[in-house]
């Protein structure tokens, strides 16, 4: 399907990704080779942005300049920040992936959050709305509540 014909069919359809945005900091050979924004659902909703869709990512972030990239990455993707919380404490999640030879990383994440996170505004969805829920928030007791 094309672009155009994705965009004729879902033209009242909004799609909304929950989860983490976080930015990864890629390591080869023991030094770091590029820092990108990340978090599954990050991903899906920029894959969406990219081909045109409607697509607003509902996640926390700090007022920093991490976020800041993340913003900007985001935004040059036609991903909607309308819904992505901003907060004065903690920092924005950081991940460190370590490459082996093979191109398979190995984890270790940094997230320093505040008490209560998204507590922004969120969307109305209606019967037309895709959600896309995924990433460590479907499994954070914290975040439940708001969701």
């Amino acid at each position: 399907m094309s672009k155009e014909q994705i965009k004729s069919t879902e033209t009242r359809r909004n799609i909304y990704a929950v989860g983490e945005c976080l930015l990864d900091i890629i390591f080869k050979n023991s030094q770091p080779a590029a820092a990108v924004p990340g978090g599954s659902m990050l991903n899906s909703a920029v894959s969406l942005g990219k081909v045109g869709l409607s697509v607003h990512l509902i996640s926390d972030l700090t007022h920093d300049r991490v976020a800041d990239v993340i913003i900007s990455f985001l935004e040059k993707n036609g991903v909607s920040i309308k819904f992505i919380n901003r907060y004065n404490e903690g920092k924005t999640a950081i991940s460190l992936a370590f490459l082996d030879k093979s191109g398979d990383a190995d984890y270790s994440f940094y997230k320093i959050y505040p008490k209560k996170r998204l507590t922004g505004e969120f969307p109305v969805v209606t019967d037309k709305d895709i959600v896309l829920f995924g990433s460590f928030y479907s499994l954070t007791s914290e975040l439940r509540r708001p969701l």
